[in-house]
Formats: C-alpha cells, structure tokens, sequence
C-alpha cells in the first residue's frame, strides 16, 4: 500500500477473494467484501514560503509581507497560533506591528524598513525571516530595494544655533534638506518649501523647489524693517506648502539696526558760534558773494550711533556744489567750502550724499541776502529840464545796492535822514524825500531858485556812498520887460503909441 500524499477524499476496499486465483466470487456468488471512506488532509506546518510583494518600499513607510505556510508534503498548510516570524537584517532595521491569519496565508502587518539609502534611486537590501516554532526553523531570505521614505522632517544644515542675528536690510539663508523618517534625504513631487517671516510688516517670503533634489537654498530680498532703533526679534516659519503633516520649522532671528550709515546731519555755526542743526530743504540765508566756511556734517547708522568718520567713508561722500575738493576735510568732519550765489534772485540748491547707491542724503538751499550798501545809483525820471523857479515835473529814484548789484530792500531805521542832497540854487525846503521799497529813496518836488541858467548837478550823497543827476535849467515865464540902447523918453513915447495902437485896434472890432 502507497503513502498517499494528494490531499482529497478516497475509498478503501477490502476484498476476500480466493488464495489461488483471486477471485472475487465463488460458485457465482460474490466473496464479502467492505468500503472504508476518509480523507486525506493538509500536515502541520513546516515550512513557509514568500508570496507577492507589492513594491515600492520606502523608508519608513508600512508593507505587508505574506507568508504561505505549507506542511513537510508541501501542501498549503493553516497557520497554527504558535507562529511567530523573526526578521533579522544587517545594516538595516526591520520592525513590524502584528500577523494576520488569512486562510493558509500567515500576513506580517505593518512592517517598516529603516536604514540609511544615500540616493534617491533607492539601495538594495536583504533580510532573513524565520519562524522559530517550526521544526528545523526555516529561513527566507527577502531581498529588495528601498527608497527614501515620506517627507518627515525639514532640515536647515547651515542654522542650528538656537538665534539668528542679523543686521538690518541684508538677506539671510537657509540651506534646507527634506528628510525622510530615517534622516535619508528624499525627493517627492511638488515638493515645495516656503519660508515665511513673521513679527513685522512688509517682510519677504522665500521659495525654494525640492523636488528633484531633496534640497535647496531659501534665499531672496532684504529682511529691512522700517525706523528700527533697536533689535527686533522675527521668527522664521519654513514649512512644505504640500505637505501639512510635516512640521514646520522655526528659527529665531534678531533683527539689530544696520551699523552702515543711515543718517546725515549738516550743521551751521550761528553768529553766537554755536553749531544749529539744519532741517532738511531748509533755507540757509547768507550774504551773497561769501563763502560758507562752518559747515560741518556727521554721519549716524540706524540705531542713530554716531559713526567715526574713516577714509573709506570719506571717499563716498559727494557734495553738489564742488565736483573736487581735499577729503581731508571730511575726515574732520567739515563740508567743504560752499560759495554764496552773487544774486538775490539764484537761490542755491545744496546736496551731501552718499555714492553707493544707499540713499542717504541731506539737501538743504542757500538764499543769498543782499550784503552792505556799497552802491549809491540815482536815476531821473522825467523831463530833462525844468523851468526856473517852478517844480520840476519828474522824480529822482535813488536805488542803493550791495557790491553784486542787489537792491537793499530794507534800509535801516533813520536812513532817510542819512540822505543829503545838494546843488546849486536848489530849494531844499520845497524838497521832498521819501523811503521807496524795495529800492532806495525817492525824491520829488525839485525846484531851483536864483537867476543862473543851464546845467544843474545834483550830488546826493548816502553812508559815504555818492552819485549824481543833471537837469538843465531854462528860464522861466516873462515877468519884466526890458528896453535896450533907448532913453527913458524915447520909450515913454513908443509905449505911448503901442498903448494908442491897440484901442483903435479894439474900436474896430
């Protein structure tokens, strides 16, 4: 009798039958015989087998391994409740949760994979499973490849202190990594991380995609915070847009004020020798014609400090007024001298700034004032001549002017008395002078007296300062009548006859 192996319902029969011929019948009758029914079943497990695994597998990430239990004939076998899989793997950690029974298929749930796989295109691993309770204890050996797992973590390798200090309006850089559970850099799709600053307004926002390589820099514009006096602290949130479960990663960064320069000041000395601050677009009046030689000038970082002057500071300060000058003066700082416009009416528009494209400046405008009288100008207005003994008909318009010819709109007070006119013959009571604004003096009501005709000049005559006008004098109206080279009788009798000539002149008409 054959072992049977197939599993399957069968039939025994035991047969007598003769010892000779084997005959199953005797005298046409038949010999007794019997049928046994069973069936034959699947042994105790042991061994197992692998089934179909379903790639990809990732760090960190669960997979089920399904093993198939069979007994010594090979035939698929149930799993008994003793059963328990060992993984053991070199250079690699392999964990699972729990075991499944699943017909005559033992499944390993939940098992996670940790090792170290330097390049995104994975690394080949192998471990043994065993299941001790077995006779003989039967390995397999699972081999496959593992790729990076899941973003888990976002890593800054270049910011691990737990501060950040930074100077106002300079950019700061974060050199990021995405790693997986097992710290292995990983690359996924849409991989995007974005850093946002927080504790201030108008800040930038920095972007970087990782999705090809795992890693990236976040960089971009200024971190400035606007009228900062002293530090400020902000926060840096980098977190993946895509990814919500990964934690994002803060950073404390300390915003101190910039130590570049920020401020600059221009100063006067006052006639009390005092230095004053200027205002920016303030009016600096002064003389025309002088040279400004008190300007001074500091220069201030954001936190308002003082900067100490040096030649490399120096180099970059440019003023309006003076293409080239000696640096040296800066290094004290001194302005260069500033030469007041000759006129009233050129206001100067003055500028000291930096060269490198910061911004910093300081404008301010010089109005030149016109300076002491130093020229006396009298100019008629009118007729060139005036009658003797009667008012002349035009003006004298004396204008008093500084060495650059600007009018001195406001005379001092008493200089109108201060004004001395003189001439020949002229009626000084009869004379009317008079303060004009904005240019000097007028005078009207000019009248000469005596009986000398012709040219008249008039001296006037005002701080030592001195100018002339010259009218011409011509007679006046009939006022006698004068006969020449004749006796008194001879003109007695010709008026006689004149005197006759006209009634009979009249009597007619």
């Amino acid at each position: 009798m054959e072992n049977i192996k197939a599993l399957g319902n069968y039939t025994l029969k035991l047969q007598c039958v003769m010892n000779e011929s084997n005959a199953e019948s005797f005298g046409g009758k038949p010999l007794p015989s019997h049928k046994i029914k069973f069936a034959v079943v699947e042994g105790p497990p042991t061994k197992f087998s692998v089934g179909m695994l379903e790639p990809p597998f990732r760090v960190g990430v669960p997979f089920n391994i399904p093993l198939k239990v069979h007994d010594k004939f090979g035939n698929q076998t149930k799993p008994t409740s003793d059963l328990t899989p060992v993984l053991e793997a070199s250079g690699i950690t392999v964990e699972y949760d729990t075991t499944v029974v699943k017909g005559t298929t033992l499944l390993i749930k939940d098992v996670k994979a940790i090792a170290c796989v330097d390049s995104p295109l994975g690394k080949d691993y192998s471990f043994n499973i065993t299941l001790p309770s077995l006779v003989d204890s039967p390995c397999e050996t699972m081999k496959f490849r593992l790729l990076p797992g899941w973003p888990s973590l976002i890593h800054v390798s270049n910011r691990q202190d737990e501060e950040i200090e930074l100077e106002n309006g300079k950019p700061v850089l974060f050199n990021v990594e995405i790693h997986d559970a097992a710290g292995n850099i990983t690359v996924q799709p849409k991989l995007n991380v974005v850093c946002k600053f927080l504790g201030a307004g108008s800040l930038p926002t920095y972007n970087a995609d990782c999705s090809n390589t795992g890693k990236g820099t976040l960089s971009g514009n200024i971190l400035f915070i606007k009228n900062i006096k002293k530090p400020q602290k902000i926060t840096a949130r980098i977190e993946l847009s895509n990814f919500k479960n990964v934690p994002a990663f803060e950073q404390s960064i300390t915003i101190i004020p910039s130590c570049q320069p920020c401020f600059l000041d221009v100063f006067f000395t006052k006639p009390d020798g005092k230095l004053e601050k200027l205002l920016p677009l303030q009016e600096l009046n002064r003389t025309a014609g002088e040279h400004i030689t008190d300007l001074m000038f500091a220069l201030f970082d954001e936190g308002k400090r003082h900067l100490t002057m040096t030649k490399e500071l120096a180099d970059k300060i440019k003023v309006s007024w003076l293409p080239r000058f000696n640096k040296d003066l800066l290094l004290e700082g001194r302005l260069p001298n500033l030469k007041v416009p000759d006129s009233i009416l050129d206001p100067k528009y003055c500028e000291v700034s930096l060269s490198d494209g910061s911004g910093v400046e300081f404008s301010f405008t010089v109005k030149p004032n016109a300076g002491e009288a130093a020229l006396l100008k009298a100019t008629a207005k009118g007729p060139k001549s005036v009658r003797l003994g009667e008012v002349w008909e035009g003006e004298i318009i004396v204008s008093v002017t500084d060495q650059h010819s600007n009018p001195i709109k406001k005379l001092p007070h008493g200089a109108l008395s201060q004004l001395e006119v003189t001439s020949e013959n002229l009626n000084p009571r009869q004379l009317q002078r008079a303060l004009l604004q904005n240019v000097g003096f007028v005078l009207k009501n000019i009248r000469f007296t005596g009986d000398t005709l012709g040219q008249r000049e008039i001296t006037l005559t005002y701080c030592g300062l001195t100018d002339y006008v010259k009218l011409t004098i011509d007679p006046g109206l009939p006022s006698k009548l004068k006969f020449v080279h004749f006796t008194p009788a001879e003109v007695s009798i010709f008026m006689l006859s004149i005197i006759n000539c006209l009634k009979a002149f009249r009597a007619i008409h």
